[in-house]
């Protein structure tokens, strides 16, 4: 059996200026190309846990290990080529609106361009990066916004740019923080069918959290859920759920909010 592509060991993470952990005690593997829906109510921790994969907060104990590697913040040269594996498509999807579609799907490949590259291209971009920016923006279906405004496109649209922007970076995995929190049902759907299938096509792995199960239950096979920084369950579709043990003190919130 292949070794996961993700392992995540007895994680806890507290940011800088808060009282308490966001997440305890968290543990889960995820392999190549598995997709993985993180579900729980708004203070879960999903947010936190995911910028502890991506290197952007330090965890306070514990360990996050990428094909093999460590995800250390304090390491700037390992985390730096790690960031490069990882994609991340933020909630409010993150494009810099007055620059052209094109800029902001190629900042995808800032992770492997030096930065006298990436300003000649913001002035001068080569046919062949706007070859790439195109080949990406066609499979998400907007072939003819390449030179658009990124401003003047819908929510819809500028969250497909994020989703072109991820296939540009060519992610080991992809983390989707509440992709869809900003969109109708009907757009929720479509971005979440595209990005799972694209996600397959490429072989990507992706963590993308949610609020809505059911849409967690159509699209992922796989979904963890969260409470209170805790993971509390792990269900694969069709399989029975493996439920991890509460806390003692989690036990007593539940028991408050029943009776």
């Amino acid at each position: 059996m292949a070794p996961p592509l993700l392992r995540v060991h007895r994680l806890e993470v507290r940011p800088p200026g808060a009282a308490t952990s966001i997440c305890r005690d968290v543990s889960f593997d995820l392999a190549g190309g598995e997709r993985v829906a993180l579900v729980g109510p708004s203070g879960a921790g999903k947010t936190t846990l995911l910028r502890a994969l991506n290197g952007s907060v330090a965890a306070l104990s514990g360990r996050i290990d990428l094909a093999g590697e460590t995800v250390n913040p304090s390491a700037t040269g390992a985390l730096r080529g790690l960031r490069r594996r990882i994609a991340v498509i933020p909630q409010k999807h993150d494009l810099v609106e007055p620059l052209r579609v094109y800029h902001n799907v190629m900042a995808g490949a800032l992770g492997r361009w030096s930065d006298a590259h990436a300003l000649r291209f913001l002035f001068w971009p080569l046919a062949a990066e706007l070859g790439e920016a195109q080949a990406a923006l066609e499979r998400v279906g907007l072939g003819d916004k390449l030179r658009a405004r990124a401003g003047t496109l819908s929510g819809g649209q500028q969250q497909r740019v994020a989703i072109a922007r991820a296939l540009v970076q060519r992610p080991l995995l992809l983390l989707a923080d509440e992709p869809v929190a900003s969109l109708d049902p009907r757009l929720a759907h479509q971005a979440l069918q595209l990005l799972c299938r694209l996600a397959e096509d490429d072989g990507i792995a992706v963590i993308c959290s949610l609020h809505q199960p059911d849409l967690a239950r159509q699209y992922f096979p796989r979904t963890i859920e969260m409470e209170a920084g805790r993971l509390v369950g792990d269900r694969t579709r069709d399989a029975r759920p493996q439920t991890v043990p509460a806390a003692p003190a989690m036990r007593q919130e539940r028991a408050a909010r029943l009776a």
